[in-house]
């Protein structure tokens, strides 16, 4: 029996499903499971094991959480923003001196009685703005006691990057893009989302006023009227 060459591997594992021999006298069954393809596979494609199915333990899920660690090799590298509040990625292992923890995960940490912890769930399309206040009374708290702060989320670059923002609003009583360039200056790879920051501004009642591209364009034309004919009279 010929195999076109163009079919991918699921067809191949469904056409080899069910199959007869050369002779066409007996018929091959076989079960349908990871270890059996994989050997029919090797087959016909030994000499590229990338391609062989996904296990369980090679699958990837959502970004998240546990999924983003660091080894018990890794050093993790935390980001010191203001003295005392640090922002990093989702910690395997919680330095000694952090004396509290907040976490924008969507899902928390195992139960760690030896530090303070605020775990608020929440995922990059949510409303930051139900959670601002809480987040900013519990790091003023901390801080205000000497207390050391780890904010994190995944990966250090949306949520928690957006968090520390908001608080850096709430100190400085200024606007989202400016603290966000603050913030880039301690930690150059923070993204924290547009729908982030204008939610942080709405919060904060702190929304730039944005000229209409037309309003402008007419504005600036007026201006260049008004210039030639007082170069005219002169």
């Amino acid at each position: 029996m010929q195999i076109p060459i163009a079919l991918d591997f699921r067809q191949l594992s469904s056409l080899l499903f069910t199959t007869t021999n050369i002779n066409n006298s007996n018929v091959t069954k076989f079960n349908n499971d990871n270890n059996n393809i994989a050997n029919i596979w090797k087959i016909f494609k030994p000499e590229d094991s990338t391609m062989l199915p996904a296990t369980e333990s090679s699958n990837q899920g959502l970004v998240d959480s546990e999924s983003i660690t660091t080894t018990s090799t890794e050093k993790l590298k935390i980001f010191e923003i203001l003295p005392n509040l640090y922002l990093s990625k989702f910690p395997a292992h919680i330095p000694l001196e952090i004396t509290h923890l907040l976490s924008l995960c969507t899902h928390p940490h195992p139960p760690d009685r030896s530090r303070a912890y605020l775990h608020i769930s929440l995922d990059d399309i949510d409303n930051i703005k139900p959670h601002l206040p809480q987040i900013l009374e519990y790091i003023d708290n901390a801080l205000q006691n000497n207390g050391k702060v780890l904010m994190h989320c995944a990966l250090g670059i949306n949520r928690s990057a957006a968090a520390i923002v908001s608080y850096l609003c709430h100190r400085n009583q200024t606007n989202s893009s400016a603290k966000l360039e603050f913030l880039k200056e301690k930690k150059g790879d923070v993204k924290p989302s547009a729908l982030f920051l204008k939610q942080i501004d709405q919060f904060f009642h702190r929304e730039e006023e944005k000229e209409d591209p037309l309003v402008g364009f007419h504005k600036r034309l007026q201006q260049r009227k008004q210039a030639a004919l007082v170069e005219k009279e002169n």
